[in-house]
């Protein structure tokens, strides 16, 4: 019973952890997206993930990541990646709208 009342009256320090969390579990999810954006740069012959379509799974995560990061720049995740492979596999699903 005290662990619900707890949850219902958070203390400082909790919520102070809540929203560290948060954080993190937001780079974690723009940080796997981006995995898949750079291995598909770096090694643009290997196939992202065996059995998939992977220009799908590459146009998606770019979709997620533009979404994602808005303005923000977190260390590591390069913008100019994410359009060049957005353009790139657009171009190649034959979106052109979308790869201008």
């Amino acid at each position: 019973m005290k662990l619900i009342e707890d949850c219902n009256n958070p203390s400082v320090q909790d919520a102070e952890y809540y929203g560290k969390f948060e954080e993190y579990r937001n780079l974690s999810e723009i940080y796997y997206a981006y995995n898949f954006v750079y291995k598909h740069i770096e090694e643009p012959f290997n196939s992202v993930v065996p059995g998939t379509n992977p220009q799908e799974l590459i146009f998606n995560a770019c979709r997620f990541l533009l979404n994602s990061v808005g303005f923000s720049n977190p260390l590591g995740v390069s913008k100019l990646n994410i359009f060049y492979a957005l353009s790139k596999t657009a171009k190649q699903m034959e979106a052109y709208k979308t790869a201008r």
